[in-house]
């Protein structure tokens, strides 16, 4: 089960962000702002890193988690 959460969470992070539409564009916004709030040097979602403890529980935290636990990180690029 878990795996197949990782999967659909990652599958659908990643199709919206290939969509490049306003929604993407406020996912982008939304990840620099966690990144902020954690102060973070490199992107959260290429850390391979749980987030700290501190950290509002949202969808971004959720998916960093599920990353780390499974060693993957998500590059974005533009």
């Amino acid at each position: 089960m878990r795996q197949i959460q990782v999967y659909e969470s990652i599958k659908l992070f990643l199709t919206h962000m290939k969509l490049d539409n306003e929604l993407s564009k406020l996912m982008r916004i939304s990840l620099e702002l966690e990144q902020l709030r954690q102060g973070k040097a490199i992107p959260i979602l290429e850390a391979q890193q749980e987030a700290p403890q501190y950290a509002e529980k949202s969808w971004i935290v959720n998916l960093q988690n599920l990353l780390a636990e499974q060693n993957m990180s998500i590059k974005l690029v533009d």
